[in-house]
């Protein structure tokens, strides 16, 4: 009973930072409204909103002055995730361009729930409460929930997928993994680079149930994990094989931006380089663009159109020439985009987001990327500091 007060004070002080969170959305999108772009988006967001639309309407004419994205024979430019989520949304709300804000709003402060239950399970409930407090005011997360593109669900399916790997090693049961799976994959329908973090979660597993001797229950869990993973990524990976002849797990546009980030003139961050130039007049880069720089590319080589594998051919083979003609230029970019990475200034991302940030009247006022990495660093030092042995079976450490 003694530690009833204490319970609902943290309760409180969540609903607090929710709040907080609520009010500051609610101030920024009665900003966003007002802004051009706001049933107008531009870059990637215009062809995730394209593609969605299309889904629900039956209209594939891409906007005006566009080509469209998709070519005959090639697998999916994008992951298509993100559009069926939008697509959905359009769907019930009569394509209203205000409901995936709101939608998303919604999410963001899921997210900063799942944040806390995160923090408190593994390291208390103080630091659940900061961590929640700095996702409900971080000023990017509140931007990009008011952008067509995917942080914000995707970020939501990432915090779930901790929670469920963390449910697991304390009460194991044969359906974690199988959701876990699910869960991976929908990311990775979001987000192509998930499936990356496949091999990390599964490694991750087994070195817990080695830790705690459960070779039985990791056997199951890799199971459900691997069946999870494949049912929603299969029918992705299947279309792209009958459509290009080529595996091509979720998407093709990957390639590109390998050629892009590795070739003469890459400056570490911005899509614009001279050897993009070369493909497309504006120098621009977007899905819209891709038939363009085929037919460019075809016409380098007397041909009326490339497949899929002479087009990925050419744009992986350019990358590595480049890298194996200049190690040390690459070696610096790495460097260079490990410092950008954790630089506080936020990266352009379609848009110059430090003009939007300065723009807002509410962003404006709002900590960033300094603030979660100083906490964090404080928190490792503490944490190396304080000799306590965290064990997964301490009941306290419990999320629920």
């Amino acid at each position: 009973m003694s530690s009833a007060p204490f319970y609902r004070r943290t309760t409180v002080l969540l609903g607090v930072v929710l709040l907080l969170g609520l009010a500051l959305r609610l101030c920024y999108l009665s900003e966003l409204v007002h802004a051009p772009d706001f049933d107008y988006p531009l870059n990637d967001p215009q062809f995730k909103d394209y593609w969605a639309r299309a889904m629900v309407s039956g209209d594939w004419t891409p906007p005006a002055g566009k080509r469209e994205g998709f070519i005959d024979g090639y697998p999916y430019p994008n992951p298509p995730g993100y559009s069926l989520y939008l697509a959905a949304i359009y769907a019930l709300t009569d394509s209203s361009y205000l409901a995936p804000r709101i939608v998303q709003i919604a999410l963001g402060l899921v997210n900063i729930v799942l944040v806390f239950v995160l923090g408190r399970a593994l390291f208390g409930r103080v630091t659940g409460l900061i961590a929640a407090f700095l996702m409900a005011t971080y000023w990017s997360m509140i931007y990009y929930e008011g952008e067509l593109n995917q942080p914000v669900p995707f970020i939501t399916l990432i915090l779930c997928l901790m929670l469920v790997c963390h449910q697991w090693v304390l009460r194991p049961t044969p359906f974690h993994g199988l959701i876990a799976g699910l869960l991976l994959s929908a990311a990775a329908l979001m987000r192509g680079e998930a499936l990356s973090m496949g091999p990390v979660v599964f490694l991750w597993a087994a070195w817990a149930a080695w830790r705690m001797r459960r070779g039985r229950a990791f056997g199951v869990w890799a199971a459900g994990f691997v069946l999870g993973a494949a049912l929603l990524v299969s029918p992705v990976t299947i279309r792209n094989y009958r459509a290009s002849g080529t595996f091509t797990p979720i998407a093709h546009t990957g390639e590109v931006s390998l050629m892009i980030g590795n070739s003469e003139g890459a400056d570490g961050y911005s899509p614009v380089t001279p050897a993009l130039r070369t493909l497309v007049p504006d120098g621009s880069w977007n899905v819209f663009n891709i038939p363009v720089m085929m037919e460019t590319l075809a016409a380098r080589t007397g041909k009326e159109r490339l497949t899929y594998q002479e087009w990925r051919d050419y744009f992986v083979s350019s990358a590595r020439a480049w890298i194996r003609e200049n190690p040390g230029a690459f070696f610096r970019l790495v460097l260079k985009r490990a410092v950008l990475y954790w630089s506080p200034t936020e990266i352009d991302e379609n848009k110059v987001t430090t003009f939007e940030k300065e723009w807002s009247r509410t962003l404006r006022h709002l900590p960033g990327f300094p603030l979660p990495l100083t906490a964090l660093a404080l928190g490792l030092l503490r944490r190396r500091r304080d000799q306590r042995i965290l064990s997964y079976a301490d009941p306290a450490l419990r999320p629920w």
